[in-house]
């Protein structure tokens, strides 16, 4: 049975040898090292890490420090000013008499310390610091100590960030290994490809600490106000494991890749727009793999809307997941299509809490200098090249 593990009332001791600047460095220089720059969606999360070291405030590190990455990141550039009445023709309804918050760049959420909800038998492993931040996409760190009696060579967690009321924000992963080939029947089952795994140089002695950091496409407005842990696997030096599974623990639906920028033509008159979008993403079908379904939310309807919904079916996601299988998943999107006339900057990424009512993803298409191309960004990363925002 779970029960609560409160960082708030961990020794201050404790906590000084937890997240600190050098943690979050050694952090970046292992996303660096593992190759972060391979995946679609994570480059722009490496200054945030650093920017929760300082957030948390702690002296340097006084224990081992290793990182695990989920797929995503946090990105503190940000999104192209545009006019109240343009960005109101295509808000959706429940925004038509609120006055519209202006982007300043600042997090949409930034938390500490919240309550962990740990199961029993896994209370040698003690939470001794977490910290989360969110902006057009979100990072969540963890610091943990080993008191168990053996040393740690392998860990994976699956935590649900929640809110205030008990709603699912979104389920992060958390992993890390100091081998080279990890335990194959427990990650073949449980999970996917898409959640890399950190490197340790070496397993984590008893009464060690450790780091471990998860990013994730999916930004929120509402800040974690517990994580309850729903996957748990540890595999000792000795060969020994411990695993936990919470019945309908879960990994969402979210954008892997897409064939290239994406083409439209398009007047200028009918930019900038804002689209709202739930797309369903369908489980496979042996080995048939059935295209999204886009729908539209809130915004304009018509032409451009149509295309851009036409070449999003052709992207390719990864599938939602519950208890280990592939199922269907939904994901919302807001998508961002910004106008040539915008003066390109550091802002064309900032995002305002207005924008987010709920956990989302944050879809900027940015127009190219050939006519008709427009690169496409999701939480501050090209999901075609993979590059962070070069303004064109």
């Amino acid at each position: 049975m779970p029960v609560r593990n409160s960082a708030a009332k961990v020794q201050t001791g404790h906590c000084k040898a937890g997240l600190a600047i050098a943690s979050a460095c050694a952090i970046v220089k292992d996303m660096q090292r593992k190759g972060w720059q391979r995946r679609a969606v994570r480059l722009a999360a490496l200054g945030t890490l650093l920017a929760l070291a300082t957030h948390l405030g702690f002296g340097a590190a006084q224990s081992t420090s290793v990182s695990a990455g989920d797929q995503n990141l946090t990105n503190h550039s940000g999104a192209a000013v545009r006019s109240g009445a343009q960005r109101g023709k295509t808000r959706g309804q429940h925004e038509a008499t609120k006055r519209k918050e202006t982007p300043t760049g600042a997090p949409l959420c930034e938390s500490k310390n919240v309550t962990v909800e740990l199961p029993r038998e896994f209370l040698p492993l003690v939470v001794l610091s977490n910290s989360f931040i969110a902006k057009n996409n979100s990072v969540g760190v963890i610091t943990l100590q080993n008191f168990f009696p053996q040393a740690i060579e392998e860990i994976a967690i699956v935590a649900e960030y929640e809110d205030a009321d008990g709603k699912l924000i979104y389920p992060g992963v958390f992993a890390a290994s100091a081998t080279q080939v990890t335990t194959p029947s427990w990650f073949a089952t449980y999970l996917p490809t898409q959640y890399e795994i950190a490197m340790w140089p070496k397993p984590i002695a008893p009464r060690a600490t450790f780091t471990l950091g998860t990013t994730s496409g999916i930004t929120t407005a509402a800040c974690p106000a517990e994580i309850a842990v729903t996957l748990l696997h540890i595999r000792f030096n000795n060969g020994q494991e411990m695993n936990y599974s919470a019945p309908g623990w879960q990994l969402p639906a979210q954008p892997e890749q897409i064939p290239g920028d994406l083409e439209l033509f398009l007047p200028a008159s009918d930019l900038p727009q804002e689209f709202l979008v739930k797309v369903h993403v369908p489980a496979p079908l042996g080995p048939i793999i059935p295209p999204p379904d886009v729908q539209l939310v809130n915004g304009k309807p018509g032409m451009v809307f149509d295309r851009i919904r036409d070449q999003i079916q052709e992207w390719r996601f990864w599938f939602a997941m519950r208890n280990g299988a592939s199922v269907d998943g939904d994901e919302m999107l807001l998508i961002r299509l910004h106008s040539p006339k915008e003066k390109l900057g550091p802002q064309t990424f900032w995002i305002a809490r207005d924008d987010v009512p709920q956990p989302l993803g944050v879809i900027d298409l940015v127009p190219q200098r050939v006519p008709g191309q427009w690169a496409v960004y999701y939480g501050g990363v090209n999901l075609s090249s993979n590059d962070v925002p070069q303004m064109q």
